[in-house]
């Protein structure tokens, strides 16, 4: 009984700090177009462009790792930003790593 209350704990802590999911094919639009369009800006050839991208970015790692395209979109920011931008967005999940490994979109961005 004992065992099976702290699962149950552990199961609410991580519903409260888990971002709600959303999928591509699914969920708000404009969110969608957002990350249409950071993934674009993020696969330009614009030096100063994928650096703005990567600047947008910034703050929304955490809810964004956990959406389908949010994920890839993170990844790919992750693959072409300085060490010190790479290091600021990865900090976004602190504290929410755990969840992150569990979470089959988010366990890519872990991975990176």
């Amino acid at each position: 009984a004992a065992q099976a209350a702290r699962e149950a704990a552990a199961a609410a802590v991580v519903a409260e700090v888990r971002p709600a999911p959303t999928h591509a094919t699914g969920g708000d639009s404009a969110e969608l177009n957002a990350l249409l369009a950071l993934q674009a800006r993020l696969e330009s050839g614009d030096h100063d462009e994928r650096a703005a991208a990567v600047q947008e970015l910034k703050g929304t790692v955490l809810a964004r790792s956990f959406h389908s395209l949010g994920c890839r979109v993170v990844q790919s920011a992750l693959d072409d930003c300085s060490i010190d931008d790479a290091t600021d967005l990865a900090m976004e999940l602190r504290g929410h790593v755990r969840q992150a490994c569990e979470d089959r979109h988010a366990d890519f961005v872990v991975a990176k």
